[in-house]
């Protein structure tokens, strides 16, 4: 049950919640696939990580379901350590996708403004 909180989590905070700042921030939400264009070498790392995450996700719900069985079960202690372990991961995940996401348009615009009135007295 922990493992499909955090993976559902993750998904939650990390994917929709960075897309939802980025969007209040900066008018876009900043996901972007590879065009068919461009070289295997961008194509393959984003495709390859959809794909393990869905495979990620599946395994858990299936397990969580009752269709997969577990390998094993650890203690306690272990499932407290791995639950702290995934909620650190996914606070650093989405405090480093928020930060960059870069500044808001509107700040950008009044810092060039700011410039070109000082370049030009």
């Amino acid at each position: 049950m922990v493992s499909l909180i955090l993976i559902s989590s993750f998904l939650a905070l990390a994917v929709l919640g960075r897309s939802f700042v980025q969007y209040k921030r900066n008018g876009d939400f900043g996901i972007r696939a590879a065009s068919i264009n461009a070289p295997l070498i961008e194509i393959v790392p984003g495709a390859i990580f959809v794909v393990t995450f869905c495979f990620a996700f599946g395994l858990v719900l299936f397990g969580y379901l009752g269709r997969a069985p577990l390998l094993f079960v650890p203690s306690i202690p272990f499932q407290l350590l791995g639950s702290l372990i995934g909620a650190c991961g996914i606070a650093v995940t989405l405090l480093s996708q928020i930060q960059m996401g870069g500044l808001p348009y509107h700040n950008i615009v009044q810092v060039e403004s700011y410039h070109e009135q000082i370049l030009w007295r």
